[in-house]
């Protein structure tokens, strides 16, 4: 994704052969290293870039240099030149945030910087990165992301932004809380014994001491007013009348300028200036191509030689732009001199970009030129592409520029439109809408199937997907990839796993060979994901690892789809009760994943929930679980995710103790009926979405004592479950029924409930599935283990050494911990060692009395006890407590 950067929007610029040097405010800057943000605020003008450039070229530690433009409005672009700034200081930064964007759906922009500042944490050495001209800037998106970096940065890195205008950041806490450095226009303006260095050594005047204190007075300092001033008084005979006429505010010094500095310059090089004021950046060539000359490289080496207002932008002197102000001047006096000409300069501008394969620039000045129909042209040209690089709020950008009529016409962009539309989470009538604007083509019919599996009518869905894998192009990468999805996705609605496996195998092989290595592995994790679901957890764990070897380029470096993986491997593992294992997984799948992993962050982000949860960290499970929920409820097009994330938030309720908030929680989630009418009625219902709600509210009725009810819900469930093959869904189910049973005091039911489970559970190694039942099934497992029923499976359950069973394959009982003590378990039992009571130990704490009844709850059944007496007692016997 690098190739296609400008890099010299990275490139610092040099501090200048001849400057002022500044000591003072260097200090300043090196002095607030240790805190998050050095501000450089002040007009145009002031010398913030020049400032910078003299304290990166004194100071010992590296910098990441972005030059900002209106193009990183784009918080996917935007991000991207940030990351590939980064890397310049350490090559290995970012490269999930890299990769993700190439992937089509978004995910939430905390979930792209998470993993981006994982990265930072693991540079060594201090560091600083420099953003300059952020009022260039304008998109909330992108001041968000800049606000959680700034909130996340570690300690020894530290963000020096250059603007023109305060940003929108939380600046004044962190004032208060002294993280800030600020160097505003009082700072920067040249101080009375700094103006005769400048005017004199610098600019290479000869004035004298009442002539700077003139000038300086007049400009208060102002370093461009200065230059600008001095660069006129090289053609001046009367240096004295010039500072006496050089007054008034600084619209008056433009409108001044405008005539003597230009004024000042030969025709040719008025005109080269005028022509080439349309352009961000210069180049010998691309000045060529907009003046029609082809002496531009020369002429421009002539004005860096003149200092005028001409920044170098690489160190072989290709690259060039102007001065900031000097580009407002040029641009003014170009609208009012030849504004005729402009259009035909942009057009010239953005053939030589497509030419050189810089396609968004070409579509930039196509836009600017106005010519609207080369604009959506090029859009249309490069519009699958840019969806596929998950950059898709530029693409909307360029949309929304275009003329209604002119982007409709374009039947393919319109389709890719609609895409990034939903992929945006804009609601489906707009999306239907777009849709309907375009001619009818085999695109349009590919994407309406999706549309339709969205709005729920999946029988018509699935209907239009196998039409459109037959007329689609075999070179329609994206629109195939996400159609063969879509049919896969149709089936495991439908309860069809088995041929939603097949088809996730054809989707990840087209990809592949295509090249497109994000969907393949996108395609594959699902494969490992309903392989799992099917019970088959050891060849799940061999597809995930496969697709994880698939993220992986061979310089090492991670796609973003990885974080599907390592989302779904991450279950896996915490599933096997391998936590520590599950928690690198899940958090290296936040970091990787951004952009269009969105989904995989979201089984991350639960996974984590689940993880903490059962380390008794509530409030960071809290946190886990209300992302999954941020992200599910992201898209309106669908309740389906918010149904399962919310289900599993109810069952983190519901082990915590919580049962009032669990059957409110329950209460509002969304129903499956808010996704499509009469297709409700269509069997995924039972084969899908229904099994989930199913035992959700078996589970909720359990914890509520209507152990009956428990029973009759879950026998509905059996007979679909064992016909489809939802084994994992199946071992869940016994697992309550069993529990529902020992309930209802018949233990020779619960335990038949249970060994049935164990038969299916033990040969894949499932452990969290039963585990996560707390202490009543802990009970029923060393009863079952007493009996002799699967006792090497039981003694891996409770955690017993592998000499435990004894000769007649029975357990003995526990001299060990069943799972250690959380850190704020052993904080709740010191306090009930001290005799606090819940109330009192939920305010020492300050967590809510519920939760303090959750951790208790815990402490007992990995205590192995029933009561606050038998936990201190044998808590001493374990050596848990001081004095045991």
């Amino acid at each position: 994704m690098l190739d296609t950067l400008l890099a010299t929007k990275l490139y610092i610029p040099p501090a200048p052969a001849k400057l002022v040097e500044r000591p003072g405010l260097v200090a300043r800057i090196n002095d607030g290293l240790m805190r998050r943000l050095t501000l450089v605020s002040a007009p145009a003008g002031f010398g913030k870039t020049t400032l910078l450039s003299e304290w990166i070229a004194l100071c010992d530690i590296p910098v990441a240099w972005v030059s900002l433009d209106e193009g990183d409005n784009d918080v996917v672009h935007f991000l991207t030149y940030l990351v590939a700034a980064l890397q310049k200081i350490d090559p290995g930064v970012g490269e999930a945030t890299l990769t993700a964007f190439q992937l089509p759906q978004p995910p939430a922009l905390e979930l792209v910087l998470t993993p981006l500042i994982n990265d930072l944490s693991a540079i060594q050495k201090p560091f600083a990165i420099v953003l300059d001209d952020l009022h260039l800037i304008e998109a909330e998106p992108v001041y968000r992301a800049l606000g959680f970096l700034l909130d996340h940065l570690p300690p020894q890195a530290h963000l020096v932004i250059a603007t023109r205008a305060d940003p929108p950041l939380a600046l004044s806490r962190l004032r208060g809380s002294g993280q800030l450095v600020e160097l505003r226009a009082t700072d920067l303006r040249l101080k009375p014994e700094e103006a005769p260095i400048f005017l004199n050594q610098v600019m290479g005047l000869a004035l004298s001491r009442e002539d700077i204190v003139a000038l300086e007075t007049r400009t208060e300092g102002w370093l461009a007013g200065l230059q600008l001033a001095a660069i006129s008084m090289r053609q001046s005979r009367d240096n004295r009348a010039f500072i006496d006429a050089f007054s008034g505010s600084h619209e008056y010094i433009i409108d001044y300028l405008t005539d003597e500095v230009l004024g000042q310059q030969s025709e040719e090089t008025r005109t080269f200036l005028l022509q080439t004021s349309i352009l961000d950046r210069l180049s010998g060539s691309l000045c060529d191509a907009v003046t029609g000359q082809n002496n531009s490289q020369q002429i421009l080496e002539s004005l860096r030689a003149a200092n005028l207002f001409l920044i170098p932008l690489d160190d072989e002197r290709r690259w060039y732009r102007y001065h900031h102000l000097m580009t407002d001047l040029l641009r003014t006096s170009l609208q009012e001199t030849e504004p005729h000409r402009i259009p035909e300069l942009h057009r010239q501008a953005s053939l030589w970009y497509e030419q050189n394969g810089l396609m968004a620039d070409a579509i930039d000045h196509a836009l600017e030129a106005p010519d609207f129909g080369r604009a959506a042209s090029l859009i249309d040209r490069i519009a699958e592409e840019t969806l596929m690089r998950s950059q898709v709020a530029t693409l909307i950008d360029w949309v929304e520029a275009l003329p209604d009529n002119i982007a409709r016409a374009h039947s393919r962009l319109s389709v890719m439109t609609a895409a990034a539309m939903m992929l945006m989470g804009h609601p489906l009538e707009a999306v239907e809408n777009r849709l309907k604007g375009a001619a009818d083509s085999v695109e349009k019919d590919a994407f309406r199937a999706v549309v339709n599996t969205f709005s729920g009518d999946f029988q018509q869905g699935m209907e239009l997907s196998r039409q459109a894998l037959e007329k689609l192009p075999e070179d329609s990468v994206f629109l195939r990839s996400t159609i063969t999805w879509n049919i896969a996705t149709v089936g495991m609605l439908n309860g069809r796993l088995e041929e939603s496996i097949r088809a996730l195998n054809e989707a990840a092989g087209l990809a592949q060979r295509n090249g497109n290595v994000i969907i393949a592995v996108v395609a594959l994790s699902h494969v490992a994901e309903m392989t799992m679901a099917l019970g088959r957890l050891r060849e799940a764990e061999t597809i995930y690892r496969q697709a994880l070897e698939m993220a992986t380029d061979s310089h090492g470096r991670s796609f973003p789809a990885i974080s599907f993986a390592e989302a779904g491997l991450g279950e896996l593992m915490r599933e096997r009760n391998d936590l520590d294992a599950a928690r690198r997984l899940v958090e290296e799948g936040i970091r990787h994943g951004k952009q269009s992993g969105i989904l995989g962050l979201m089984d991350s982000h639960v996974t984590l929930a689940r993880i903490l949860q059962t380390h008794g960290d509530i409030e960071g499970a809290n946190r886990a679980i209300g992302i999954a929920q941020e992200i599910a409820a992201r898209f309106d097009t669908t309740e389906m995710d918010d149904m399962m994330v919310g289900l599993h938030h109810v069952r983190l309720l519901i082990a915590r103790g919580d049962i009032d908030a669990a059957r409110r929680a329950f209460d509002a989630l969304s129903r499956v009926e808010q996704m499509g009418g009469e297709s409700n009625k269509e069997p995924f219902i039972a084969g899908y979405l229904n099994q989930f709600e199913q035992i959700g509210l078996a589970r909720l009725r359990l914890a509520e004592g209507a152990s009956d009810e428990t029973l009759a819900l879950l026998e509905t469930l059996f007979d679909s479950l064992e016909t489809w093959g939802w084994v994992t869904a199946l071992i869940e189910a016994l697992a309550l029924q069993a529990l529902a049973f020992q309930a209802l005091g018949d233990i020779d039911r619960a335990l038949a409930a249970l060994e049935r489970a164990f038969q299916i559970a033990e040969p894949e190694g499932y452990a969290r599935i039963f585990l996560d039942e707390g202490e009543p099934m802990l009970t029923l497992i060393r009863l079952a283990a007493g009996r002799g029923i699967a006792p090497t499976y039981a003694r891996m359950l409770l955690g017993q050494p592998a000499g435990a069973v004894d000769d007649r394959g029975r357990l003995p009982a526990s001299t060990e911990l069943i799972e250690p003590l959380s850190e704020r378990e052993m904080e709740v039992l010191h306090l009930v060692a001290e005799g606090l009571s819940n109330n009192e130990i939920s305010h020492r704490l300050y967590l809510a009395l519920p939760t303090i009844k959750w951790h208790t709850g815990n402490i007992y059944g990995k205590l192995g006890v029933k009561s606050r007496m038998q936990a201190v007692a044998r808590a001493r016997e374990l050596g848990l407590l001081n004095g045991g």
